[in-house]
């Protein structure tokens, strides 16, 4: 698998997984690509350029416009056994095997009491968002919080 790739999930969307080396280290645990990019802010890679734009709005460090950067320095591996969280990064396999991804919204139980998450994906015109089975889960990649962001008031309450 290539660093960048493109990948087409039987619902026509395509989502732009970008974030990832092809070797995973042990079951359900990624690591971040240590490959040097350059940010542009407006790229084709449309679902980087939310992905950035959504941590940043959550107060996670993430790349400047035209800044050179690794994602090793803003994602890390979330370790096997931990539970994930908001904003995390899943990566997960879809009904027809390929490798996507999606930011986590909340752990949840469905209907059938199977668990899984429920997850954001980026897609052309807007977000969708999914339940993803626990047993499809690769990993999850988790960002830095932006430790030079200025305090909202709630941080105080």
């Amino acid at each position: 698998m290539k660093n960048t790739r493109l990948i087409s999930a039987t619902t026509g969307l395509f989502i732009v997984i970008s974030l990832l080396t092809p070797v995973l280290l042990a079951y359900k645990e990624i690591q971040p690509s240590d490959k040097k990019q350059t940010y542009p802010g407006n790229t084709d890679n449309t679902a980087q350029n939310l992905l950035i734009k959504l941590w940043s709005e959550a107060g996670y460090a993430m790349p400047k416009l035209n800044e050179t950067f690794k994602w090793s320095d803003y994602i890390s591996s979330v370790p096997e056994g931990q539970p994930a969280q908001e904003y995390d990064l899943a990566v997960y396999t879809d009904k027809d095997g390929d490798r996507v991804g999606g930011v986590v919204v909340e752990p949840i139980t469905a209907k059938d009491g199977s668990t899984g998450l429920s997850i954001r994906t980026f897609v052309p015109g807007g977000t969708m968002y999914i339940f993803v089975d626990d047993k499809d889960v690769i990993g999850l990649l988790r960002p830095h919080k932006d430790t030079l962001a200025k305090p909202s008031p709630a941080d105080y309450i």
